[in-house]
């Protein structure tokens, strides 16, 4: 589902450019008038107080800006347009990702390229590449390595890590404003979300629990890991979380473990340690903002527990039981105590997808009743095919996708049962014309693969759900050109809706 669909931000900013007038003539001889200072331009998008840049999306910028990435990516992927001023004048810039690795292009708003060209023989190998790999599971692992999913389980192997001074182990946080649960791109931190794994017969059960520990003066929220081998337990081990609401980043405060035999017998501890006791301090357990190339220490005990990891990819896709994801986040898994190095994919909005040989099979989110009697009430015959949980503005909400008969929908559910919006998937038929017109000029001449409805009635605020004076109506498209994909939301008059 579209979800800056509530985000209230209807409409383009206006590019207001302030010609200062310039006369020429008047008497020979008579001095010209000064030319007034021109006005600064304000760029296209929504201003990031963090960094002082405008979010966008590429439907959004000048044709001239478009075509530039377009040609500079050369059907590789691309993510976080964002446009600045410089020298009083908007420049534009995005990320190309060739084969995991990311180039900077910068232009201005004419469309000329200011950053170095994109090699275009990379370019064009790094797309045929991708074409061909698109759809494909991620090729499993065959090494006994990485362990540590949300916890921390050793490296083993043959090959020996990078030297710990290459990851960063030091993070800037005021650690009175972090959480105990909230969400991120590839991190679900809520009472109740499960995820469960399978190599063989051997599995894997990672629950986010309705527990809270203090750890190194934060409150954190306890994670549980339950591993079996041979359908005997064999490893429980209790993490400690918090997340960065402003960053998205999840911070791992250590954890307990006990180790069993096959009688069911306690027989170790092995990997246990906690923030703030014994010299051990608390690491990045996973990024909310990744960056390809970027390495940080996950765990920091010394002798204890030292493991690491490197950002390889955030557009892999993989293929698990429960599903094939797109735009995945791949990491590169290892210890500072032991030789070797393992694999992990996160999923956007699911989190773990694969750790070395487990995979995926089932992802749990328990519904509250009130949630489950409003969904039934207003869809008898719905049968849900995805659910996904999210926080916002302080308010839990459940996301369905789900059939209707033969039609497919889409609803948001507040934890209190308030329906905050629906979602129907319709033809091109049913769009308005001034619509639909908006919505194929933003596509330059795309294939339009999906068109949605979307019907709002409540927003987000303050922890609750505050119902709008008038009910707002959008349309959302996915489409395909040249390779890429993108996506355009309008209103029915046909006025671009900001993401």
């Amino acid at each position: 589902m579209f979800q800056a669909s509530r985000s209230w931000l209807m409409g383009l900013a206006v590019l207001a450019l302030a010609l200062g007038a310039c006369v020429e003539g008047g008497k020979k001889g008579s001095a010209a008038p000064a030319k007034a200072a021109p006005a600064k331009v304000a760029p296209v998008g929504k201003l990031d107080p963090t960094d002082g840049t405008y979010r966008l999306t590429l439907e959004l910028l000048p044709a001239p800006v478009r075509e530039t990435f377009e040609k500079q990516a050369a059907g590789n992927p691309m993510r976080g347009f964002s446009s600045e001023m410089r020298d009083g004048k908007p420049t534009y810039d995005c990320d190309v990702f060739i084969n995991g690795k990311k180039n900077e292009v910068i232009v201005d708003a004419d469309g000329k390229l200011l950053s170095t060209p994109i090699n275009a023989a990379e370019a064009a190998a790094g797309a045929k590449s991708a074409k061909k790999e698109a759809g494909k599971p991620a090729k499993a692992d065959k090494k006994k390595a990485g362990r540590k999913r949300a916890g921390g389980k050793k490296a083993r192997g043959a090959n020996a890590a990078p030297a710990t001074a290459e990851f960063r182990d030091e993070f800037s946080v005021d650690k009175t404003k972090l959480s105990d649960r909230g969400n991120s791109e590839y991190c679900v931190l809520q009472p109740g979300y499960r995820l469960i794994y399978s190599d063989g017969k051997d599995t894997l059960t990672i629950t986010v629990l309705d527990e809270t520990k203090m750890v190194d003066g934060v409150k954190t929220r306890v994670i549980e890991e339950r591993e079996t081998k041979d359908l005997k337990l064999a490893e429980v081990s209790r993490n400690w979380f918090a997340i960065d609401k402003a960053t998205g980043d999840l911070y791992y405060f250590g954890e307990s473990v006990d180790m069993y035999d096959p009688t069911g017998k306690v027989t170790g501890h092995e990997g246990g340690w906690e923030a703030g006791v014994d010299g051990a301090k608390f690491g990045l357990g996973l990024p909310g903002k990744p960056v390809v190339g970027d390495k940080y220490c996950q765990e920091v005990a010394p002798k204890v527990a030292m493991d690491r990891a490197e950002v390889v990819s955030i557009t892999e896709t993989a293929k698990v039981p429960a599903g094939e994801f797109k735009n995945c986040l791949k990491t590169k898994e290892s210890s500072a105590l032991e030789a070797g190095t393992g694999e992990k994919i996160y999923a956007p909005d699911t989190g773990l997808i694969k750790d070395d040989e487990f995979e995926l099979v089932k992802k749990e989110i328990p519904l509250p009743d009130a949630v489950s009697k409003a969904f039934k009430a207003a869809f008898p015959k719905g049968e849900i095919e995805k659910l996904d949980i999210d926080e916002e503005n302080g308010v839990m909400v459940y996301d369905f996708e789900f059939k209707n008969g033969a039609v497919e929908q889409e609803t948001d559910i507040a934890g209190d049962g308030t329906i905050l919006e629906t979602t129907l998937v319709v033809e091109a038929k049913d769009v308005p014309q001034a619509a639909m017109k908006a919505i194929e000029k933003a596509a330059g001449g795309g294939k339009l693969t999906r068109i949605e409805k979307i019907d709002i009635q409540y927003e987000t605020k303050d922890g609750k759900a505050v119902k709008l004076a008038k009910p707002i109506r959008h349309f959302a498209v996915e489409y395909e050109k040249g390779g890429q994909s993108g996506e355009v939301v309008v209103t029915p008059d046909g006025a671009p809706v900001e993401e």
